[in-house]
């Protein structure tokens, strides 16, 4: 499952890496600047972008190949760690406790400023319990968790940017596979990143990952044909997100700002960010509806 061959062969073309905000493309997201939930800002360079909360979901889908896995992995999200309950060996039910994810306290922490606040924040979103997504066998390695259990998985390799995105997010998965029924659609049972061993100098293949999704037992396709796996992210809704030019950093490097426009001046804010989609970044704290902003880089 972790070889280069599979790498290759799980279609690291990404053709149709699509965030469901209007932008599309495998390295960078393109069109819509601003995204929904803001005025697009005019290409006047004096021209503010006036701030509006909307709901902020993200839709990628992306093509893969279904093949057989003997284990179903737990992401650990970035900023927290796995705590486990259960010991190596220990045979778990569907929606049984693993343990528990809990955030990673650090220096910085005492240091203050948005940047640690920021992403104190966005761990303590992803903290919790941690239940078996599927039965099984109860692998603890170090920091890492993973149930045994033999069964199909549509795989899609990631290359480090979009490995970036999918680490960003918390995602649900759902996968369109050839059946022998036809074309089927079903429900993911778990979705996890698996670490690809590094290719060397001469390989072809950039992938540092693949995000993997557990089909259920009832789907009758085989490893080898071709599939779609289409990650959604949670939905917030009624928050404010802007484009990603609006945001930057202060000269100590400890704040993230935003540029308000108030009348004639123009002031530098102090935010707390949420989750991004590469184009867009929620913004959890400091901003308001109706405020005008300039990107960060103008003079």
């Amino acid at each position: 499952m972790t070889s280069r061959r599979l790498a290759a062969t799980a279609m690291l073309a990404v053709a149709s890496f699509t965030i469901l905000a209007g932008c599309s493309g495998d390295d960078e997201p393109t069109g819509s600047a601003a995204g929904p939930g803001t005025a697009a800002p005019s290409s006047t360079a004096d021209t503010a972008l006036t701030v509006q909360p909307s709901a902020f979901e993200v839709t990628y889908r992306l093509d893969g190949i279904v093949a057989s896995s003997p284990v179903v992995g737990i992401d650990v999200p970035p900023g927290t760690q796995f705590i486990p309950a259960v010991t190596s060996g220990t045979h778990v039910l569907e929606g049984g406790r693993l343990g528990s994810l809990e955030i990673v306290e650090t220096a910085d922490d005492r240091l203050g400023g948005t940047v640690e606040e920021s992403r104190r924040r966005l761990a303590m979103a992803r903290s919790g319990e941690v239940t078996a997504p599927v039965a099984g066998t109860v692998q603890v390695d170090g920091g890492a968790a993973r149930v045994e259990t033999a069964g199909l998985d549509v795989v899609v390799t990631l290359h480090p940017l979009q490995e970036l995105r999918y680490r960003a997010l918390e995602f649900s998965g759902t996968a369109t596979v050839e059946t022998v029924l036809g074309q089927r659609q079903s429900e993911c049972m778990a979705v996890w990143l698996e670490a690809l061993p590094a290719a060397s100098d001469d390989a072809d293949s950039v992938a540092t990952s693949a995000v993997h999704c557990r089909l259920p037992p009832h789907v009758e396709t085989a490893a080898g044909l071709p599939a779609v796996l289409t990650l959604t992210s949670s939905r917030q809704a009624d928050v404010i997100a802007v484009p990603l030019i609006y945001i930057g950093l202060d000269a100590t490097g400890q704040d993230y700002i935003a540029r308000i426009r108030e009348g004639a001046a123009v002031v530098d804010r102090a935010v707390v960010v949420g989750v991004t989609d590469g184009v867009r970044r929620v913004i959890a704290e400091g901003l308001e509806s109706g405020d005008a902003l300039i990107p960060v880089s103008s003079p």
